[in-house]
């Protein structure tokens, strides 16, 4: 007799999934049993390399059906679950199990996620990024077997990602990871609809990453070092990014820049501009959230610190277009550009 038939109907049977993740539940009865666990007892030391959110879902909606009316299985949104036995009291391990820190950095609104999932909208996404990586002959350097998208927003991502690798005739295990649980299920909808099984989502934040280290061929982090509100946090993100990417892998990071030194009111040159590592410029576009934005030396000092080589700057003209052309604010017009990083 297993341990988990303790725990189930007499008619069910489990899956070995079903049966791992019972036995795991059975061994931390009311405690919490994170997400990574149930990973680590499906896939074992490859638990990084398959991981599948999709599976993990599913697994869970069956047991649940499966297992017997005196014990249940509660979620904690992004912290896993508890199973418990009816009448127990788990008030206070609920409570105790209450995050103390929001995330660091910009948290977007829910007006925000809706703006930007709407393709009517003037946004600009990973179909963009990879426009320029034709344009400009970057492409060259990539054929990438492991991809990590950082913290996208926009379900067509997926999309975008999915064309290009297909028009590049590349075969790539590609996992977008996220601290926020709505990106994450509005990512892992997309892949489902589209029946991507080199697809998966993951919940991670970049800058305290638990992704195992040298892990990737490719990193792309489109925008989402402007989701900082500090230094520090750029630091972080730049050295989780270099950690999980193997030796020679490469990173595409597109960044909006400090608007006071390159627009038509402040000047043109932004390679003179000053490293205000202490003092980033804010702004606000259509979706109406505001963000933060340094200078390109900056960027720059930050990319060779954490240890890149800067192979490429790019889509300069675009980027300094861009925000005029969508009758920005003229006195704060934002440009933005895109980096090739080798590690």
């Amino acid at each position: 007799m297993n341990l988990s038939d303790s725990l189930v109907k007499d008619n069910a049977r489990l899956s070995y999934s079903e049966d791992k993740t019972a036995i795991l539940f059975l061994s931390k009865l009311n405690k919490i049993v994170k997400r990574d666990e149930i990973a680590q007892a499906l896939w074992g030391n490859r638990w990084l390399e398959k991981y599948s959110e999709y599976m993990i879902d599913k697994t869970i909606y069956r047991l649940r059906k499966k297992i017997i009316n005196s014990y249940k299985i509660v979620t904690l949104k992004n912290r896993g679950y508890i199973l418990y036995k009816q009448g127990n009291d788990i008030s206070q391990i609920l409570k105790e199990s209450l995050p103390t820190k929001s995330t660091q950095g910009i948290t977007p609104l829910h007006h925000y996620l809706e703006y930007m999932n709407n393709p009517k909208n003037v946004r600009k996404t990973l179909f963009d990024l990879f426009i320029a990586v034709k344009n400009e002959n970057v492409g060259n350097y990539l054929k990438p077997a492991t991809i990590l998208v950082v913290n996208s927003f926009s379900y067509d991502n997926i999309d975008a990602i999915s064309q290009w690798l297909t028009k590049g005739s590349i075969t790539s295990r590609v996992i977008f990871s996220n601290f926020d649980d709505r990106a994450i299920k509005i990512h892992l909808k997309r892949i489902n609809e589209l029946n991507l099984n080199n697809f998966d989502v993951l919940f991670d934040d970049i800058r305290k990453t638990r992704l195992k280290k040298e892990s990737f061929d490719l990193v792309i982090n489109d925008f989402r070092l402007n989701f900082n509100i500090n230094h520090k946090q750029n630091v972080k993100a730049m050295k989780n990014t270099w950690k999980v990417l193997k030796p020679g892998g490469l990173a595409l990071i597109s960044v909006v820049v400090d608007p006071r030194y390159e627009s038509s009111r402040f000047g043109t040159d932004q390679q003179k501009a000053p490293i205000n590592k202490s003092a980033p410029a804010t702004f606000i576009f259509m979706e109406n959230l505001q963000r933060f934005c340094f200078t390109v030396p900056y960027y720059k000092k930050l990319f060779l610190n954490s240890g890149f080589k800067i192979i490429k700057e790019f889509d300069v003209e675009e980027g300094k277009s861009w925000f005029r052309k969508h009758q920005y604010k003229k006195s704060q017009e934002p440009s933005f550009r895109r980096f090739l990083l080798k590690k």
